[in-house]
Formats: structure tokens, sequence, C-alpha cells
């Protein structure tokens, strides 16, 4: 899965606007710094982990 893919995902989820999707993956990233297991918030926002490559994209990048 690609960043786009993960944002789309997100959106849908969360029937929320780009940004606001995008303000959601970043939290998630900074939680990911932090040591959160990228699995566990995907999870939580309902989502499949095949979207952690693209989660730790945004953290790492």
């Amino acid at each position: 899965m690609s960043k786009s893919d993960l944002l789309r995902a997100i959106q849908f989820q969360n029937d929320c606007t780009p940004s606001e999707a995008m303000a959601i993956i970043k939290e998630m990233a900074e939680l990911i710094l932090e040591g959160e297991n990228p699995e566990d918030l995907l999870f939580d926002e309902g989502l499949e982990p095949d979207y952690v490559l693209a989660l730790l994209e945004f953290a790492y990048n």
C-alpha cells in the first residue's frame, strides 16, 4: 500500500477531508516515533495492518 492509499483509507474510515486525514497520520507517526506499535495504531483506526509500511514511511521520512 502507498502513502496515498493510507490517506484515502483514513479519509474513508473517518469520513474526513484530506487535511484532517493528514493530521491523523501525523499524530500516528509521532506515536510511532515515541515507541507505539504501528499495527496497534492502524487497528485503533479500523484499518488492516496492510498499511503498516505506508505509515512507517510517514513516520520516518
